[in-house]
């Protein structure tokens, strides 16, 4: 105090109040520092600390505070979660401010967010994470599209890795229960088997190769490939381009025919020059062409286009010019060898196939007649048969017959003999007679004669005598005979060997006859022999078939014939080339998306089987084998009945047998009590899987998960439909802060009020 100028003192000072010692969960409101006797500092509860009394502290007048109050921790209530989702792994209703507590994804999904909630200065539980699904379980094959942390009800989308086919949705759907739905499979993008060309075969298997992967061909009719024998099965499930395949070496089967340059592999539709020798030309081009299936097109025939010399028998004719090498309708001038005159023109003509036209023959020249004979008529100007008789002069006896014939050689036979005509010595009957001379050098009238006379004695005259017409050498007009032996010594009923010059067969027995005309009974003919052919052709129209006609020819069953349809019988009775017969086969077949070929079915012939698999698993509802068929068709193919279906929902059930379900037939699935689904059913797709399994979603709310000490249903709330409402009130007596409904939501989940505290 102070001594005032009127010698008073001041006012007393007044005692303050010190700084308060708080507790460590109180804190001044303000700066409480020298407070004065009445008066207030006001205090506060630290965060998370609810203040139990007054807010304030007074100073009393003995200069000290006055009872503090006291700050009591905040507790958070037992978490009320409102996801099927998430559950709390400890328990939390003793958890205070900044307090944390564990909470997991019910069914293994992946939470957004810390595996915690914290108690909070509010007494409420901070946001509660969300439960998503986990990274999807992928093989390599598969690639993610769009999957950071999907919720409930969101896709995630998938694609298969470089040359992989995706059989499935191509998506995942992120279920309820945060699992999920049933994941697609990424199979190998396979080429379907190569539909080759006629001229390409398959020399391995080519059935499901993938990306990347080579088939090796090969030329079927023994050709050469042009470039690589191998075909590659691209990113777009086809084959890389057909290689070409070049014509092999033709095999030239006609002994006249020649090649003329290098043949060998040539390409499709290139030709090949060929020619034949000297007289001859093709029939048809000079070329032969390498055909579209890689084959040598028929090979031409070479027919002569000039005739050699004329073989003459030159007892009969002669040429009246050279006759060497004429063309085809050119002609020669001939005469009759023996000075007759011919029956018919003096021309010969080179015909079409090289021989030559003859005059039917000669005419015997005029008889130069022996001693002792003469002609009984005019025997000039006779034609080959013709019989010219003669006879003897008076007193001599004709030795012989009494004809001479014009022979087919234009020579006349060989004329008789004119002898005199001796009777035999006298055998005198008895002895009253007697010669008186030698008869034995006695003739008689006439020589010879054809018959025998029965004289006066009682006995025979003269006989005479026989002698063997002979045949003259023969004379061949067909350049496909030849004669085997000697034949101008031959006589009536002798036989002269013939046979064919190339090979060819005979139409009768191999032998002409010497006739008693003196003449050569009717050649036999050349004919083609029976074609020497595999046991695979069938003839048709080959019974001795002359030059320039045809045997057909044909395959037998299930077989297929390369070259024409027949054989030709050459000039020289030579056949032309043989076709052949190769197996018909079936092309690889072209099976359905649903089925795949267990084995190599590739060059399958008429009546071979293949066997098929249904490729996704399922069965077979007839016979597993597939047959070619004499159409070169496959018979028709199996149906796939689908597979159990793989129920991978856990909610999911079948009603009824969906075993082996025929393609677009259905198989009827149900959801539990509260759930409900798009589609009651899953179909039978036409690649024999299951279409896509529907999703179960909630629409009930089972009875809501509320934490007792909060809050109660005020009505029964169990199996409420969605957007359906249910009354709760506070345990406790507390208000509630909010409405006092709670509400069924999308998903089956409820929500929920927030509950203020209890006043004291």
């Amino acid at each position: 105090m102070k001594c005032l100028e009127d010698f008073r003192w001041s006012e007393s000072p007044r005692c303050a109040c010190a700084t308060p010692y708080v507790s460590k969960s109180i804190e001044e409101a303000r700066k409480c520092d020298f407070i004065p006797k009445k008066e207030r500092c006001s205090l506060r509860c630290k965060i998370g600390y609810n203040i139990l009394g007054p807010d304030y502290i007074e100073c009393q007048n003995n200069g000290k505070w006055g009872v503090f109050p006291k700050c009591q921790r905040v507790p958070c209530p037992e978490p009320m979660i409102n996801s099927s989702t998430l559950e709390v792994k400890e328990k939390c209703s003793e958890k205070f401010f900044r307090d944390a507590c564990v909470v997991t994804c019910r069914e293994g999904g992946q939470l957004t967010d810390k595996a915690e909630i914290k108690c909070e200065d509010t007494g409420q539980w901070s946001t509660f994470p969300h439960c998503t699904c986990p990274v999807p379980k992928l093989s390599n094959d598969i690639l993610l599209k769009n999957c950071n942390a999907p919720r409930p009800e969101e896709k995630c989308f998938l694609e298969c890795k470089e040359h992989l086919k995706l059989i499935g949705d191509d998506f995942v759907l992120c279920q309820i229960n945060t699992k999920w739905s049933s994941m697609p499979k990424c199979i190998h993008k396979i080429c379907p088997p190569p539909n080759l060309t006629e001229y390409l075969e398959i020399k391995k298997n080519c059935s499901f190769k993938k990306i990347g992967e080579r088939c090796e061909v090969a030329c079927k009719y023994g050709g050469k490939i042009n470039a690589s024998n191998e075909i590659e099965c691209l990113p777009t499930n086809t084959w890389s381009s057909l290689p070409d395949c070049l014509c092999p070496a033709p095999n030239i089967t006609q002994s006249l025919l020649t090649l003329r340059g290098d043949c060998n592999f040539k390409k499709r539709n290139e030709t090949c020059a060929v020619a034949c020798p000297q007289g001859y030309a093709t029939k048809t081009k000079d070329v032969i062409v390498c055909l579209p299936n890689a084959t040598w097109s028929s090979l031409p025939l070479c027919v002569q286009t000039h005739c050699s010399r004329p073989v003459l028998n030159n007892e009969i004719l002669k040429e009246g010019e050279n006759c060497t090498f004429k063309k085809i309708k050119e002609t020669c001038r001939v005469y009759c060898a023996q000075g007759g005159r011919l029956l018919g023109s003096n021309i010969i003509k080179c015909l079409i196939g090289g021989g030559w036209s003859f005059p039917s023959s000669c005419t015997c020249p005029s008889i130069n007649i022996s001693n002792g004979l003469s002609t009984k008529g005019d025997c000039s100007d006779m034609s080959p048969g013709k019989v010219c008789f003669v006879a003897c002069n008076k007193g001599m006896t004709l030795r012989g017959k009494d004809s001479i014939v014009c022979q087919y050689n234009s020579k006349w036979s060989s004329q008789p003999k004119c002898v005199k005509a001796f009777c035999p010595s006298v055998v005198l009957q008895d002895d009253l007679l007697e010669l008186k001379e030698n008869c034995s050098t006695k003739t008689a009238d006439e020589v010879w004669p054809d018959y025998i006379e029965c004289q006066n004695n009682g006995k025979w005259g003269v006989f005479p005598k026989c002698q063997r017409v002979p045949c003259p050498e023969p004379m061949i007009n067909s350049s496909t005979l030849e004669v085997k032996e000697k034949c101008s010594e031959k006589f009536f009923r002798d036989a002269c060997v013939v046979t064919c010059r190339e090979g060819g067969q005979l139409t009768d027995k191999a032998e002409i006859k010497c006739e008693d005309t003196g003449q050569w009974s009717t050649f036999p003919r050349c004919t083609c022999p029976v074609p020497k052919h595999s046991n695979d052709i069938l003839l048709k129209n080959c019974n001795a078939p002359r030059p320039e006609e045809k045997c057909f020819l044909e395959c037998k069953e299930h077989l297929k014939l390369i070259g024409d349809d027949f054989v030709l019988c050459q000039i020289n009775t030579k056949w032309s080339s043989m076709p052949k017969c190769i197996h018909k086969i079936c092309p690889p077949p072209n099976l359905t998306e649903y089925l795949e070929i267990k084995k190599n079915c590739s060059f399958k012939k008429i009546g071979e089987r293949c066997e098929v698999a249904c490729k996704h698993g399922g069965k077979i509802n007839a016979s597993n084998e597939i047959e070619c068929l004499p159409t070169n068709t496959w018979s028709s193919l199996p149906d796939c009945l689908c597979p159990a279906p793989n129920i991978t929902q856990s909610l999911l059930t079948l009603r009824g047998d969906c075993n082996f379900k025929k393609r677009n037939e259905t198989c009827a699935v149900a959801s539990p009590s509260g759930y409900e689904i798009d589609k009651g059913f899953i179909v039978c797709l036409p690649n024999a899987t299951w279409s896509s399994l529907p999703l179960c979603v909630k629409t009930h709310c089972s009875r809501p998960v509320l934490n007792k000490e909060i809050l109660k249903e005020g009505e029964n709330c169990t199996f409420k439909k969605i957007k359906e409402t249910c009354r709760v009130y506070c345990a406790q007596g507390g208000r509630l802060l909010g409405s006092n409904i709670i509400k069924c939501l999308k998903g089956g989940s409820g929500s929920f009020p927030q509950v203020a505290p209890v006043q004291a």
